[in-house]
Formats: structure tokens, sequence, C-alpha cells
């Protein structure tokens, strides 16, 4: 199986839906469901992270398409997965620091 391209109109669209689903998350944030769009985003941080970051690098069978397997592409991995720690950080802080009290 040969590594496919996405076309431009298909990877616009992909980066469209994944702003759209963010934005929404982010405006979810400053609502009363704010602890829900706080472990919304730490859970697509994990996703993005694990699926983005390292699993679609690796050549698994059970994906439909075989990566590249060069430095530029890893490398690219790398600045992917980095770019999530932001915001899994920052959630996971936020989560911490604003637990509901506990009933002891």
């Amino acid at each position: 199986m040969a590594c496919g391209r996405a076309g431009p109109l298909s990877q616009a669209r992909a980066v469209l839906r994944q702003a759209a689903d963010r934005s929404a998350l982010v405006v979810a944030w400053f609502t009363p469901i704010r602890r829900i769009a706080s472990w919304a985003l730490l859970g697509w941080a994990l996703l993005n992270l694990l699926g983005g970051g390292v699993v679609s690098v690796l050549p698994l069978p059970f994906l439909p398409f075989e990566p590249e397997q060069s430095w530029r592409h890893y490398a690219f991995h790398v600045l992917y997965f980095l770019s999530q720690l932001p915001l899994l950080i920052v959630t996971a802080r936020w989560l911490r620091e604003h637990r509901p009290p506990s009933n002891a």
C-alpha cells in the first residue's frame, strides 16, 4: 500500500474541522459546563498527542496508510507531539486545581 497524500482541499477541510472542534471546546470553557469542556480538551490533547504524535508515524498493519519513514517526517511528528503538550499541561493543572470538594 503506497503512502497516499491528501489533496489540498481535503487537508483544508481537516484543518477547519479541527479548528471548529477546538473552538467549540474553548467557547464551552466560558460557560457553566467548564469542567466538562476541560475534560474534553484534555481528552482531545491526549488523542492528538498519542494518535498524531506517536501512532500515526509507525508502520502499523491496522493503519490505512504507510507512513513515510524519513527523518523529515519524524521531525514533523515530534513537533506535532510537542505542540499538544501546552494544552495537555494547562488543562490538567486547571482540573487539578479546581477539583470538586470531596465528601470525606
